[in-house]
């Protein structure tokens, strides 16, 4: 008997050791406002260390008045030390508390529910769907350091557009206009449609028929657009509709070129194309926790992670790591691969509550957990991870990038065998200083330091002394 307990043990030990196989590593759980939802950071470069959460508040009886109880959307920021020094420890040893930057018009939000953003060059543009119509929030950086936690901001807002709609997504046209993509239900006459707004002319542009479920909006480039429709009813089914649109056959023509029905009930698509010229669209199922990779109007491969309904799947995400990231309601996030006929899970990471949105870089992780896990309480915390880089020297192998001499003090050389060549340096706070594409690199301008290159979504680090 003692055997068969000893061996279930075992079994029990390698079984959570095979779970998980990343070097992601729980940091804390930053306290926000309630229910946050997104995650999205200040700017385009991936070492920027302010960061957003966009919190969609609470409407405790639904009545869409602010009573005793209730809680206004809001948005908070916080900040991160990304020194990349030796350890984990000194790597990540210090982030700001959070801190509520400002409060929005109170609302009850219903799903579904998406906004979008557009951050860089210290300013932060923010599109709401909000029943006053659609908001445009700017938060532009004035002053202050993240690690002496004085960071001041300058903030506006206004109602751009009186359009009463769900959902937005940002995007260009050929001319580098920015486009607002703006789903609108109609369920009084169970109708629905993309509208295509021109922030540069102030003007409608283009309407896009979808269904009655429409539901997000996917710009690929300033010539394709993906609606994804939930099913509505029994009678108006879900699909996904690819447009070529505006900027590529004109203002105001746009053309249908693939509509897809699908069988069961999707709630969030992504898009993703590989360096091998092989393109996916990822599609979530939270009615039957399914993931569903698509080439065009082919199904390039299908898993199901076991958690459907309530406790379903929600989002997905592809990392800068090169794996796939899909948040549920279950309290975990899902990290895997398709380098297989079927995926392949590398790790369930606890994400302390019912994981909503994912954000993460190369280092770090963040995930909006809403409510509070096998429960409709709301939440009120995000769940933070990190790793540690990896030095070549680390994590060496015949397929990997090669950097030599290490230390150097004039040049260095990288014998890389990826056939795009293309190699970003940053230095150990995070600094990108140049980028090149040659595999020989003068460094003897550079201070005696730590310096990275990065590749491939991979990281390298190299010593000039």
């Amino acid at each position: 008997m003692k055997k068969y307990i000893l061996s279930f043990v075992l079994l029990l030990i390698i079984n959570n050791f095979s779970l998980s196989q990343s070097d992601w590593q729980f940091v804390t759980l930053l306290e926000v406002g309630k229910r946050p939802i997104k995650i999205f950071n200040y700017e385009e470069n991936m070492f920027s260390n302010i960061w957003f959460v966009y919190c969609a508040g609470l409407d405790a009886n639904q009545n869409g008045i602010l009573d005793d109880g209730d809680e206004a959307p809001s948005i908070w920021y916080f900040g991160t030390e990304q020194k990349m020094i030796s350890t984990f420890s000194d790597f990540f040893g210090d982030y700001t508390k959070p801190k509520k930057l400002m409060d929005l018009d109170f609302q009850n939000i219903k799903l579904p529910y998406r906004f979008d953003t557009e951050c860089k060059n210290d300013i932060c543009k923010i599109y709401l769907p909000e029943p006053g119509g659609v908001s445009e929030v700017i938060i532009k950086y004035l002053s202050g350091n993240v690690y002496e936690d004085n960071l001041e901001f300058q903030i506006s807002k206004k109602i751009i557009l009186e359009e009463l709609v769900n959902a937005i997504s940002v995007g260009y046209n050929k001319s580098n206009q920015k486009l607002l993509y703006l789903s609108k239900r109609e369920a009084e006459n169970m109708t629905g449609n993309v509208l295509a707004y021109n922030m540069d002319m102030n003007e409608y542009t283009d309407t896009l028929p979808a269904r009655a479920g429409v539901q997000m909006t996917l710009p690929l480039d300033y010539r394709n657009i993906l609606i994804l429709n939930e099913k509505f009813n029994e009678e108006i089914t879900a699909n996904y509709m690819n447009y070529h649109v505006a900027g590529y056959l004109g203002d105001g023509k746009h053309s249908l070129i693939n509509d897809m029905e699908l069988d069961n009930n999707p709630n969030h698509i992504f898009f993703h194309s590989l360096q091998n010229g092989d393109i996916r669209t990822i599609i979530t199922f939270s009615d039957i926790g399914l993931i569903r990779a698509y080439n065009g109007s082919n199904i390039l491969r299908e898993e199901y992670l076991n958690t459907a309904g309530d406790m379903g799947l929600r989002e997905t995400i592809y990392g800068e790591d090169s794996h796939y990231y899909t948040s549920s309601y279950d309290g975990k996030v899902y990290m895997y691969d398709f380098t297989t006929d079927n995926i392949q899970i590398i790790d369930k990471l606890k994400a302390y509550g019912q994981a909503e949105s994912i954000f993460m870089t190369y280092f770090m992780l963040f995930i909006a957990t809403p409510y509070i896990e096998s429960s409709d309480e709301t939440n009120n915390t995000i769940t933070f991870y990190a790793k540690e880089p990896v030095s070549v020297s680390d994590n060496f192998n015949l397929n990997e990038l090669q950097i030599f001499p290490n230390p150097a003090s004039n040049i260095i050389t990288i014998n890389d065998n990826n056939i795009i060549k293309n190699y970003e340096i940053f230095s150990i706070l995070g600094e990108k200083l140049f980028v090149t594409d040659k595999n020989t690199i003068d460094i003897s301008k550079l201070a005696n330091g730590i310096y990275y290159i990065r590749s491939n979504f991979k990281y390298y680090k190299f010593i000039k002394n």
